[in-house]
């Protein structure tokens, strides 16, 4: 189980964090409630991140009663007495890449699950996978992944060139790609977070390692015809504050 501190979540004020600090662990939703006194915004930020999840109540569970706790503002900007809401005959919980994408969005990576999660549309299924390249020392191949580094160098004749890393969900691999190919590539590379690259294998001495000198990046294959490539979202979890 990862967990993550709560001044990981955007939008908590240092206030809220002190009182949480001073007050743990709370006995339930409605102590922490009283006792921390956290804005309606903060609440949910909270709610959203997985940190009432020690509650034992699901999200959905626990986002109405938060509602019969206090006032709500609503989307419209209605004020509403949430104690005298009725509660909905069918409520249905957040699934597991909406909770993803939750997590991306307040803290800035997915802590539930791993980051190629939340690009489910990629047809992952169609490329060698990254764990499995190094099979193919000598070999073009074509694999596809996230990219979780770039690091940007000059060749020797002064030319950018840059070396990236992609990840599926078995294996991470080193990528290079010189000039000439950085060329044409970069803004691919600028627009999407996922994407489908295509090389030569070079074995790394008597290792297992090696690096793929790439000849071509693409956006990734999705898996529908009309559908564009995912772009990058601004969406166990953050750090419970239950007993």
């Amino acid at each position: 189980m990862i967990k993550v501190p709560l001044c990981m979540i955007k939008g908590l004020s240092e206030g809220l964090l002190g009182r949480i600090e001073e007050g743990q662990p709370f006995a339930s939703l409605p102590d922490f409630w009283r006792r921390s006194m956290p804005q309606a915004d903060e609440a949910m930020a909270l709610l959203r991140a997985g940190a009432f999840d020690s509650f034992g109540s699901s999200r959905t569970e626990l986002f109405w009663e938060l509602r019969a706790l206090a006032p709500w503002i609503e989307g419209q900007g209605l004020l509403l007495e949430a104690r005298h809401t009725n509660l909905p005959p069918a409520r249905t919980e957040p699934e597991r890449l909406h909770k993803l994408r939750d997590e991306m969005e307040l803290l800035g990576f997915p802590v539930s699950g791993h980051p190629v999660e939340l690009f489910p549309e990629v047809s992952w299924e169609t490329y060698c996978p990254v764990g499995e390249v190094r099979n193919h020392a000598g070999q073009r191949v074509t694999t596809c992944g996230l990219v979780v580094a770039q690091r940007l160098h000059h060749q020797s004749d002064g030319r950018a060139m840059k070396f990236i890393s992609i990840c599926d969900r078995g294996d991470i691999l080193e990528c290079e790609i010189f000039a000439d190919v950085y060329r044409k590539c970069g803004g691919v590379l600028a627009r999407w977070p996922v994407v489908e690259v295509t090389g030569r294998v070079e074995a790394l001495g008597g290792s297992r390692g090696c690096v793929l000198r790439v000849e071509s990046v693409r956006a990734a294959r999705v898996r529908t015809a009309d559908a564009r490539p995912a772009a990058s979202r601004t969406t166990e979890t953050s750090a419970p504050i239950g007993g």
